[in-house]
């Protein structure tokens, strides 16, 4: 029974962005999950509270190196900043494929070369 409670009252967290508007930018949101069921490799786990509270219980790894969700708070913040981090990194490769996509595309125009462009 006391193994029940504690499985119970046991919490993990995780950050989240979300946009909020030009005016106010982006907001952080701590999400705290309950532990529906405890199993040996880990953890079926469900919102507490918010938009998502009701959801159907996911299952995550206890080991996992990439966590969904942490048992600290600030665990789960250095998992927050190695996501943005790791978006930051894809973002900004994107936005170079463009730049050299879109200056390509200039020179072609400019030398009135359009045809010469790889199909």
């Amino acid at each position: 029974m006391s193994e029940k409670k504690s499985v119970e009252r046991l919490r993990l967290f995780r950050f989240e962005d979300g946009w909020a508007g030009e005016r106010h930018g982006v907001n952080i949101y701590l999400r705290v999950y309950r532990v529906v069921r405890e199993t040996d490799q880990g953890y079926w786990i469900a919102p507490m509270t918010g938009y998502y509270a009701g959801d159907k219980p996911k299952f995550m790894l206890k080991k996992a190196h990439r966590r969904f969700a942490w048992p600290t708070k600030r665990e789960a913040m250095d998992s927050f900043l190695a996501r943005k981090q790791r978006q930051r990194e894809i973002l900004r490769a994107q936005l170079d494929r463009a730049r050299c996509a879109y200056d390509q595309g200039k020179r072609l125009l400019a030398k009135g070369n359009i045809e010469g462009a790889i199909l």
